[in-house]
């Protein structure tokens, strides 16, 4: 069992620097892939209500038996749930469906709020996101609650540009611990990380390994399709007999990122979970590389009328 190497949070608690990520995990598949991830050292779940899977995670970590104590939950509160009243019952569901007393990191999902209601994504006669009139600064409010009656240990935030985090600070009575964004090689953050770590706020990145490679005419002028085929990567990985998943994931934690990656193969799972350092040299190549992508664009995903979300120079640096 690989020893999980820890990131510290502002005030000095370690959380596990590789998480096991559930975002559209196969129905039915859970059980089985806690149970390797556990075995593997996995110390660390990323949850969401938007995934639609708490409860099966709740059922497999109970299964497993894994001890409440020795694993780490995150979990956050989806784009309906953003008015004030709204945020505890959500919260209450989440502990419900993970079979839990507390978490130890509850994350505001997006820095928008959708209408309430049943579904996740509502919209209008012409298709358009059905955006609700309540400002996350209220929301966070709601969020400090959490941490006061025990139900959250810890509360960050999810998908927030720096600007976004400059107006949340001026309020907080509680400030947010992490801020949880996509970053990878593709998609490195640089200016978001550097805000983040100099204000005491952890950075997670989901799709820690990106997406398919889109350039132009999907004919990637470097002659690959996936992070996993980067010649440069490729290259940094042969020569120290690693996979280029692997390296890729290494250049984050040498950065101090929390990384989120997402597998239901056991190989891959216990690939993912790390075990060496990248050196000056490696991680100072990888940093060369120029491919900029964007996979989680909510002006894509849901309207593009969101496309201010992700327009901001720190989300594609």
């Amino acid at each position: 069992m690989v020893h999980q190497r820890e990131v510290k949070l502002a005030n000095g608690t370690g959380i596990p620097a590789i998480g096991l990520g559930t975002w559209q995990a196969e129905p039915g598949e859970l059980t089985e892939v806690i149970q390797e991830a556990w075995a593997a050292g996995y110390h660390h779940i990323d949850a969401a209500h938007y995934y639609q899977n708490e409860r099966e995670i709740g059922t497999a970590l109970r299964k497993t038996e894994v001890p409440r104590d020795q694993i780490w939950l995150t979990s956050k509160v989806w784009n309906t749930d953003h008015r004030p009243e709204r945020v505890g019952p959500a919260c209450e569901q989440t502990l419900r469906d993970l079979q839990v007393d507390y978490l130890d990191l509850y994350l505001m999902h997006w820095p928008i709020a959708f209408v309430p209601g049943d579904d996740l994504l509502p919209r209008d006669n012409k298709g358009e996101i059905k955006v609700d009139d309540v400002d996350y600064k209220d929301t966070w409010r709601a969020m400090e609650k959490l941490v006061d009656e025990g139900k959250a240990r810890y509360i960050g935030v999810s998908n927030f540009t720096v600007k976004q985090l400059e107006d949340l600070l001026k309020v907080a009575r509680i400030k947010p611990v992490v801020n949880q964004v996509e970053c990878n090689v593709y998609l490195p953050q640089y200016e978001l990380v550097d805000y983040c770590q100099k204000h005491g706020i952890a950075v997670t990145a989901y799709r820690p390994l990106a997406g398919r490679v889109k350039v132009g005419d999907e004919k990637p002028s470097s002659g690959h399709k996936t992070l996993r085929e980067d010649p440069v990567l490729s290259k940094i990985a042969q020569r120290i007999n690693r996979t280029p998943a692997q390296v890729a994931i290494a250049w984050l934690l040498k950065r101090g990122i929390i990384a989120i990656p997402k597998s239901s193969n056991p190989q891959r799972l216990r690939e993912n979970l790390i075990d060496f350092d990248l050196t000056d040299e490696d991680a100072a190549e990888i940093s060369k590389i120029d491919v900029r992508q964007r996979d989680c664009n909510p002006a894509n995903m849901w309207s593009p009328s969101l496309d201010y979300l992700t327009k901001s120079d720190e989300g594609t640096k």
